[in-house]
């Protein structure tokens, strides 16, 4: 990216000849020139979430009333995920409630 704005405005090597030579459509080529940092990925929405997305209320639910059990009853990851199987039908894996429950911790 560096090297096409540099060719481009110091240079003074034509838009047509960098397109043709690094093999990108003018659409690519203007964002490069009107960006002075690499954009890097941006996805348009965020990802789908279609086996845990529905049980995201419910963990919150869990972790809310969790706040105010005594220390010793408090939530772990695993016993959400243990409760969610149990008592909602969640058939999905482990690994994505972990990082369901560190997420809605952090917030």
């Amino acid at each position: 990216m560096a090297e096409i704005r540099r060719k481009v405005l110091l240079e003074k090597a034509s838009e047509r000849s960098i397109m043709r030579d690094d093999r990108i459509g003018h659409e690519a080529l203007d964002k490069i020139l009107a960006s002075p940092e690499p954009l890097g990925y941006r996805p348009s929405e965020p990802r789908a979430k279609p086996v845990l997305g529905r049980f995201f209320p419910v963990i919150d639910e869990i972790l809310e009333a969790g706040k105010s059990a005594p220390p010793t009853q408090s939530h772990t990851a695993r016993r959400i995920f243990e409760r969610l199987r149990g008592e909602h039908g969640y058939t999905g894996g482990i690994t994505l409630v972990k990082g369901a429950v560190a997420a809605a911790k952090r917030v």
